[in-house]
């Protein structure tokens, strides 16, 4: 991710602009490390064109509390001389269904007023008008208003939860294989009640075997997923105490854990979560799944 060239185009906003309500641009290490948590937590996506950056657009925290944690701020800046090309958009639409897909409930979007192209983005996306905060900006020697508005990321497809300790090999496969066999039709979770906070590396190889990249994927605490309701909630065989979480199924499966085993055993354990997983996304599709 190019820091330097994103934080140019949003260097105009801090000391020109007032779509930022920063009075110092920030270093490149602090830039930095804002990219390295919205990656983390939300996304971060980069419109090139020619092989040069010329917008960015990124989710983040809307507020700092707990309860707030399934809603996001979005932001998008363009460089200057590509304004009125469509790039905005463009990045927003990707943007918004990844943050969907990491469970986030709302999208926010603070626009400093006036704004008309900013506004008619977010309205032609269909972000709701909620209203203006009056005088609540400082910035070159006078107030400035903001208007908010928000976006349902919630798509009414079934969910699935794939729950085991550590959240590093049978749930991540899990959750991979959901995301291959289900894409478009289901969102799909995995976590642990001890997270290790890595991927086991035999677990990332082996399903680079069947073209999945599990490195997108990362270890997370049941109390960083979703909280549903979910279609259905799978432990893995782990002894996991899973947590009261709403669902309509829940099963065990009851799967040996693969970390020691030879590679031969562990892609029968793989291709056995394979099976599983199709099976019941057919069942949770009605029988359709695959057609």
């Amino acid at each position: 991710m190019d820091a330097a060239a994103c934080l140019a185009i949003y260097r105009p906003a801090v000391v020109e602009g007032i779509a930022s309500f920063e009075a110092d641009v920030p270093t490149i290490a602090e830039f930095e490390a804002r990219i390295a948590k919205a990656l983390e937590s939300w996304t971060w996506l980069v419109f090139e064109e020619a092989g040069r950056v010329v917008g960015y657009a990124y989710g983040g925290t809307h507020r700092a509390r707990a309860a707030y944690r399934w809603s996001t701020e979005t932001s998008v800046y363009v460089s200057a001389d590509h304004h009125g090309k469509g790039i905005g958009r463009r990045l927003y639409e990707a943007l918004l269904p990844m943050l969907s897909d990491r469970g986030y409930a709302t999208a926010l979007a603070g626009i400093t007023l006036p704004n008309d192209a900013s506004v008619a983005l977010h309205n032609s996306l269909g972000f709701t008008p909620i209203g203006i905060f009056h005088r609540v900006g400082w910035k070159f020697g006078r107030w400035h208003d903001t208007f908010w508005s928000e976006k349902s990321l919630l798509t009414g497809k079934p969910r699935i939860l794939f729950v085991c300790v550590e959240n590093s090999n049978r749930s991540q496969m899990a959750e991979a294989f959901g995301r291959i066999q289900g894409a478009g039709r289901i969102e799909v979770f995995s976590a642990g009640s001890r997270p290790s906070g890595q991927i086991n590396p035999r677990a990332i190889l082996t399903m680079a075997e069947l073209g999945y990249d599990l490195t997108t994927h990362r270890s997370r605490s049941l109390d960083d997923i979703h909280p549903g309701p979910y279609a259905a909630v799978i432990t893995m065989g782990c002894g996991d105490a899973c947590p009261w979480v709403p669902a309509e199924r829940r099963e065990d499966w009851a799967l040996p854990d693969p970390r020691a085993m030879a590679p031969a055993e562990f892609n029968e354990i793989r291709d056995e979560i394979g099976r599983r997983v199709a099976a019941l996304i057919t069942a949770l599709d009605g029988g359709s799944a695959g057609r």
